[in-house]
């Protein structure tokens, strides 16, 4: 049993999966929301999948440029680090690499919400980084949404600054987030 836990709805749990990295095989650093009873035993109430990094298609962020992470996987998934955010790591220290991977969708971190219905999840790393701008993310329309409708994803307890965006004409999704990388 860990003590020193803040009790509370939402609070984030942080899941290291770095600890069990081996050479060729990175995990990533995984951010879920938590409700913490002070006092018990407090289960999470489904199984965590930790799915490899493709570290291979990791970049280097590059201060005052634009860095672009991208994952030949799904072509037109990509991430963009603009020239001015100041994106760190949870213990205050710069941001040197980032990279973007696809998660097979029986095989995300934690369950998606009912009412969530997508053809692609991802993960950015490194997980929990800090960011005071939003961070543009653009992924294919996989699932053949039309032009100029509204998408978004739900927002987190802790990263609640989550937009909605419509599709631009080229149907590729777009949304921006300011907050963590997860």
């Amino acid at each position: 049993i860990l003590s020193g836990v803040t009790a509370g709805q939402a609070r984030p749990l942080m899941v290291d999966g770095r600890t069990a990295s081996a050479p060729n095989r990175t995990y990533p650093i995984i951010l879920e929301p938590a409700n913490i009873v002070a006092g018990q035993a407090n289960v999470i109430p489904y199984n965590f999948y930790l799915p490899p990094i493709d570290a291979q298609y990791e970049v280097q962020v590059v201060p005052g440029q634009n860095t672009v992470a991208g994952n030949p996987r799904v072509p037109g998934l990509q991430m963009t680090i603009p020239a001015g955010a100041n994106l760190r790591n949870r213990d205050g220290s710069p941001v040197t690499r980032v990279s973007i991977t696809p998660l097979a969708i029986d095989r995300t971190p934690t369950p998606l919400p009912s009412n969530v219905t997508t053809a692609i999840v991802y993960t950015s790393q490194p997980g929990g980084a800090l960011t005071d701008i939003p961070i543009p993310v653009v992924y294919p329309n996989l699932l053949g949404t039309n032009p100029g409708s509204w998408v978004g994803s739900p927002p987190r307890a802790w990263c609640p600054t989550i937009h909605k965006c419509a599709l631009p004409a080229e149907s590729r999704r777009r949304a921006c987030r300011r907050g963590r990388l997860y």
